[in-house]
């Protein structure tokens, strides 16, 4: 009896055992040789980086392509860092006292990873702030004449100053385009009217 259960165990451990190196031998070939120190494979698309933290604090930001990072204490923020196109309207006083409708786009891209996720819990939002405030202080230095009949001006003065206010954000304003300005009164005939900013 006694060789019987001494059978019985040597089979279960053999069972075991064999079950083990299976799993090693699986995790080898499906993650390669380094998963068997602790490291984890990354692999970012040729339009993402990302930024690797460890135990809370920022570490470095990884490119586009194949990483080897230790998966202990390690979080990764993806971040998408092809243009981007931004519709936005709102309504700027000009300098001779009217008020204009602006329709108009923006391109921005991301150009450090790291300031743009560090600079708001949403850098998005806080990009279309910027490129407003830009848009609101230009409106106030051009006449509501020159806003309708020299958008090219205004686009590459935008453009310029916008990148300026982005850059500590990470960003940069890559293309800036009016679709369309309208007047829509002086502010006296504006009157207890808002003027506001709204985007899509």
């Amino acid at each position: 009896m006694d060789q019987f259960w001494g059978g019985v165990w040597y089979s279960v451990i053999f069972i075991a055992l064999a079950i083990g190196v299976w799993g090693w031998i699986a995790l080898l070939i499906k993650n390669g040789p380094r998963s068997l120190f602790g490291y984890e494979r990354v692999t970012l698309n040729q339009f993402e980086n990302a930024a690797l933290y460890k135990n809370g604090t920022f570490e470095r930001v990884l490119p586009s392509g194949v990483h080897w990072v230790r998966a202990r204490n390690r979080r990764l923020t993806v971040v998408d860092i092809r243009p981007e196109v931004l519709r936005l309207d709102q309504t700027s006083i000009t300098s001779d006292h009217f008020a204009a409708a602006m329709r108009y786009i923006a391109r921005v891209q991301i150009k450090d990873p790291i300031a743009a996720i560090s600079v708001s819990q949403n850098y998005k939002d806080e990009i279309c702030a910027r490129l407003q405030l830009v848009v609101k202080k230009l409106g106030e230095s051009h006449s509501v004449k020159e806003l309708c009949m020299d958008h090219a001006r205004f686009n590459a003065q935008a453009q310029e100053l916008a990148s300026g206010a982005m850059a500590d954000a990470g960003y940069e304003c890559v293309g800036f385009e009016i679709l369309q300005i309208e007047p829509v009164g002086t502010i006296a005939e504006m009157g207890s009217k808002s003027v506001g900013f709204t985007s899509h």
